[in-house]
């Protein structure tokens, strides 16, 4: 009877969780993916480029370079909401030993990436805060679902949020750059884009 109780509370629990979590549910196309892939197809070769374009090409080819790390730890976290069977200490063990680790790595390459502008600093810094945020909801989703505590449960989903909400922001700021320093990116499918120069 003890067995059955404690299966019930599990499967109440990972409710709860999917609860507070799902709506923050990172897929590989969401805004919590939070980086743009690009592949870039550069045109116009005769013209001149400013710092700034050329700053923002190379952080964005960085970007690329290890976007793979970023993909992992997300998949990973996703892999507990594909799946009902994988139970909430499983959970926490796909939390701690590949999405921290993953963005542990992550984090740290894109912290190396070296930028030479304000513009593009500036940019990079914004993204690095939203994905630093994510990181630890992260964290505290891990000891929350350990010590079964919706209300860091629910304090990790504000977090999740509040990196979708700075991810815009960068979304928009870089869509702004790339525009001033006539660049297009282009939209080719739900998880990567391309960058011309005009």
């Amino acid at each position: 009877m003890k067995l059955v109780y404690n299966c019930i509370r599990l499967a109440q629990y990972k409710q709860v969780i999917f609860m507070i979590t799902g709506r923050v549910h990172m897929k590989k196309a969401s805004v919590l993916l939070m980086v743009v892939l690009l592949v870039f197809g550069l045109t116009g070769c005769g013209k001149e480029v400013n710092p700034i374009t050329d700053d923002l090409k190379n952080y964005l080819e960085q970007i690329v370079l290890i976007q793979s790390i970023h993909d992992s730890a997300v998949n990973a976290y996703n892999s507990y909401f594909n799946n009902d069977d994988i139970s909430s200490n499983d959970l926490v063990v796909i939390i701690d030993e590949q999405v921290i680790v993953g963005f542990e790595e992550y984090i740290e390459k894109l912290d190396a990436i070296e930028t030479t502008t304000d513009e593009v600093t500036n940019l990079k810094t914004m993204y690095t805060d939203s994905v630093k945020l994510q990181y630890d909801a992260m964290v505290i989703v891990s000891g929350a679902i350990d010590e079964k505590n919706t209300e860091k449960l629910s304090e990790a989903s504000t977090m999740l949020s509040d990196a979708t909400y700075k991810y815009d922001e960068y979304k928009t700021q870089l869509k702004k750059l790339a525009e001033e320093n006539s660049i297009s990116l282009v939209n080719s499918n739900e998880t990567s884009e391309g960058i011309s120069q005009e």
